[in-house]
């Protein structure tokens, strides 16, 4: 398993709906109904769809005080051949968010059976809905290694950072937004 950061381009609010979309449908000649795209859809939201999440999310980041990157948004890449079930990528979710410090946060995840690999966008708020403060994604590099060779050894995956395998996606692990 890999781990990437996927800068966001516009750190504006309005983005979120937009990664939203792109995780169910995809984008331009490649959109397609998220039945086919998606393998399993994620999110925390009370309201239960990941449209809701983002809207709701929207709203969050609207109302804070922090002006810059009111998101993130993270792929999680398999090797070829590697899979997980829905309680593992939960799993895998919950303890990202755990370790990154993301646990009072609003998210919403995909994971994508589109390409060669098998793979989650998960997008989370920055705002801590019952602090109030920013969460810092300071580091973030070297944690989600940390983070993915433990998750690797887990799980029995290959690991893929250190046979520089990558995750044969194209577009995918560039910035979504």
């Amino acid at each position: 398993m890999i781990i990437k950061q996927s800068r966001i381009s516009s750190p504006n609010a309005k983005s979120v709906g937009a990664l939203a979309d792109y995780l169910l449908y995809g984008q331009g000649a490649h959109r397609m109904p998220p039945y086919r795209r998606c393998r399993y859809l994620f999110t925390n939201s009370e309201l239960g769809s990941v449209s809701a999440a983002a809207a709701e999310m929207i709203l969050v980041n609207d109302t804070s005080f922090v002006k810059t990157n009111k998101h993130e948004h993270y792929v999680f890449s398999l090797c070829r051949g590697e899979h997980l079930s829905r309680d593992e990528w939960q799993r895998v979710i919950g303890e990202f968010r755990t370790e990154f410090g993301y646990q009072d946060t609003l998210y919403f995840a995909a994971v994508h059976k589109d390409r060669a690999c098998e793979h989650l966008h998960l997008v989370v708020s920055a705002i801590d809905i019952k602090r109030h403060v920013k969460i810092s994604s300071w580091n973030s590099y070297y944690r989600a290694a940390k983070l993915a060779a433990r998750l690797n050894r887990e799980f029995g995956l290959q690991d893929s950072w250190s046979k520089g395998q990558g995750n044969d996606q194209g577009e995918e692990s560039r910035n979504a937004s």
